[in-house]
């Protein structure tokens, strides 16, 4: 019984909106989606002297002094919600 409503929560929390709500800053219950390789990061197209790039928009620009990061990074439940990720779908060549 208690394995029964595991799985009956388990379900309510990844699939309801109301359990979605409830753990949407946590990881046990986080369900992977797909990922555009090519979009990751938002840029916007420029020409300058002839030259057509891409760069990120100036509203998401840090300052940087010397070498350091300019990003808080991930703490450790981050770091091991992205191992785990890893470990489970990069390795069967799948995103989702």
């Amino acid at each position: 019984m208690p394995l029964k409503a595991a799985l009956q929560y388990a379900a309510w929390a990844t699939l309801a909106p109301d359990g979605q709500a409830r753990h949407k800053r946590g990881l046990l219950f986080r369900v992977p989606h797909r990922l555009d390789m090519h979009h990751l990061v938002p840029v916007e197209t420029i020409e300058r002297d002839g030259v057509t790039m891409l760069r990120r928009p100036e509203s998401d620009w840090r300052p940087r002094d010397g070498f350091a990061l300019t990003d808080p990074g991930s703490d450790l439940a981050g770091a091991l919600d992205q191992a785990n990720y890893c470990i489970w779908c990069h390795n069967q060549g799948k995103d989702s």
